[in-house]
């Protein structure tokens, strides 16, 4: 198997203004924040506020935000010199249906991720990540060139560590772009058993088989759950799992035991290629 480019690596490190807390989590995790360049203006996530209050500036609502470890995002408004915070508990990678136009408002969203990962997103309205120059910290291609890429391809995959690790076939995922086209298709449902031609999840593994997937523009970045019993070939759930634990991509639930999030370090590719 021969794979010609990667698509997105995940392993975020930013130079805007850091923050550190603890929450239950028991991690200690990175928050990067730009007043200027992380905000969406006159922008809203509207149906998900858990909690809102005065504040003085979007720093502040940032901070109240990043020591909540419910919030994902927050939306800052100001109306006759009054400043309000809103705290939300989704963000526009899961409910984009509900992000609304509104004049003075700004949408921030808060990049939580345990230990450094972030959501893999290949919708068609994305925005490419350093995407003429690839890296190892945080890189989405340009879509234009993706869908060029298609065109000549048969095969995506999915490692981890690959910068420093190279091809390791623990902790990895294979499929045809011919039977599971995670650039072209645009999912319906949620979560369904989709066709891989190899899976291996902490060293669980299955050939030719189907795994339970998650991928909705909407819901869902691209990710496997292996973290819940299933009727998919692939018995994931078996050794070593953790309660609702995500692989390859959208990272809620980590395991410390699957090798893309073992440690701060770690990262996630995605390739399209062909054989």
């Amino acid at each position: 198997m021969f794979f010609i480019h990667f698509i997105t690596n995940l392993q975020i490190f930013w130079t805007f203004t850091e923050a550190i807390s603890n929450c239950d989590t028991g991690f200690c995790q990175t928050y990067p924040f730009d007043t200027y360049g992380d905000a969406l203006q006159d922008k809203e996530l509207v149906g998900h506020v858990f909690h809102s209050s005065v504040i003085s500036n979007p720093v502040q609502c940032y901070m109240l935000c990043k020591d909540d470890c419910r919030c994902l995002s927050f939306n800052y408004k100001e109306n006759n010199d009054v400043k309000y915070c809103e705290l939300n508990e989704a963000s526009h990678f899961t409910h984009d249906s509900f992000h609304k136009s509104s004049v003075g408002s700004r949408y921030y969203n808060l990049r939580r991720f345990l230990h450094g990962k972030k959501d893999i997103v290949l919708y068609d309205d994305y925005q490419a990540i350093s995407g003429d120059a690839p890296n190892w910290h945080a890189y989405l291609i340009k879509r234009p060139y993706l869908l060029w890429l298609r065109n000549s391809s048969t095969h995506w995959r999915a490692t981890c560590r690959y910068n420093t690790d190279g091809t390791v076939y623990t902790d990895y995922l294979r499929a045809s772009l011919e039977d599971f086209d995670i650039i072209i298709d645009q999912p319906t449902m949620t979560d369904v058993c989709r066709p891989y031609e190899y899976v291996n999840i902490r060293g669980n593994e299955c050939v030719n088989c189907t795994a339970r997937t998650w991928y909705k523009k909407g819901d869902y970045p691209l990710h496997i759950d292996s973290g819940k019993q299933n009727d998919c070939d692939f018995d994931e759930h078996s050794k070593d799992a953790v309660s609702s634990e995500d692989n390859f991509g959208y990272y809620s639930k980590i395991n410390s035991k699957f090798r893309c999030t073992s440690s701060d370090s770690d990262t996630t590719q995605l390739w399209i290629g062909g054989k």
